[in-house]
This record gives C-alpha cells, sequence and structure tokens, in this order.
C-alpha cells in the first residue's frame, strides 16, 4: 500500500490526466479501510488538481 499510495501522490502532485482515475481506482480498491482512505483524503487535500478549497469543499460533501 505504501508504494501504491507514494505513486498516486506523485500523479495528483503532478496534476497529471491520470490522477483523477487513479484516485478512483484506489478508493475502489481500500474504500473499507478507513486509515487507508485517511491517507486517500489527505492526499487529495495537498493535491495539484484543483485550488484547494475547492478539493476540500468536494471531499467534505463525499463524507
Amino acid at each position: 500500500m505504501t508504494d501504491r499510495i507514494n505513486a498516486l501522490s506523485a500523479l495528483v502532485s503532478s496534476g497529471h490526466a491520470l490522477a483523477a482515475p487513479a484516485l478512483e481506482h484506489f478508493y475502489t480498491q481500500f474504500k473499507d479501510e478507513e486509515l487507508v482512505l485517511d491517507k486517500w483524503f489527505a492526499l487529495q487535500a495537498g493535491g495539484g488538481l484543483r485550488p484547494r478549497a475547492a478539493r476540500c469543499c468536494l471531499l467534505c460533501v463525499n463524507c
């Protein structure tokens, strides 16, 4: 899991087009693992996909 979250972090930080589908795939794989999803949320809150405030609002709606 550590390798996967680090690879996902690299995609998100770079703003790569594959970041969004990779985030969805990661969520599907680990949706029952609360601690892993904490990392998933944190990664998106600090990542480079959208302006930070907009990302955080979207993440809160999905909680």
